[in-house]
């Protein structure tokens, strides 16, 4: 039996460096950005955030002739990420939905 993927926008797996904001904590923080659709974001994170807080998640591209995507995101859930190989780092996994771009 095949998997019926039920998300409305596709999904594009990624693994780039960002950096996230909120109201609560202004200071910029460095997250690894793992997937990204129109309707939401995968981001892996050194600390928990609370379900429903607001983020901007900045990612600048190498290429400098490229603006930086900026966008705002929504926390959905928040999960310790376990399992993970020896070498990755501990932390914890957003989800997240796109709640426009800036």
């Amino acid at each position: 039996m095949l998997h019926e993927d039920k998300r409305s926008f596709r999904r594009v797996s990624l693994d780039t460096p960002a950096t996230i904001t909120s109201p609560e904590q202004p200071a910029a923080r460095d997250v690894l950005l793992k997937d990204l659709s129109a309707g939401g974001a995968l981001l892996w994170a050194d600390e928990p955030l609370a379900e429903g807080s607001e983020l901007i998640l900045t990612v600048s591209p190498e290429n400098p002739i490229t603006p930086p995507l900026t966008a705002r995101l929504k926390v959905v859930r928040c999960e310790r990420r376990e399992g993970l190989a020896e070498d990755a780092p501990a932390g914890w996994a957003l989800a997240c939905e796109m709640a426009g771009v800036v």
